[in-house]
């Protein structure tokens, strides 16, 4: 499992982190933003193994 939000997103990137993903990436102005600048993300992932073996 992945996912990635915006680094400045404290909120979601501490949720992942919290049921256990690590964070992998940080990519500089990687996303756009509806605003139209460009912001940093971070990735996040989690084995299948490593999920099973949380629950």
């Amino acid at each position: 499992m992945s996912s990635s939000s915006f680094a400045g997103n404290e909120a979601s990137w501490c949720l992942m982190e919290h049921v256990g993903m690590r964070r992998e990436q940080h990519m500089v102005s990687e996303s756009l933003h509806r605003s139209g600048s460009w912001l940093d993300s971070v990735g996040h992932a989690l084995l299948a193994d490593e999920w099973r073996e949380r629950r």
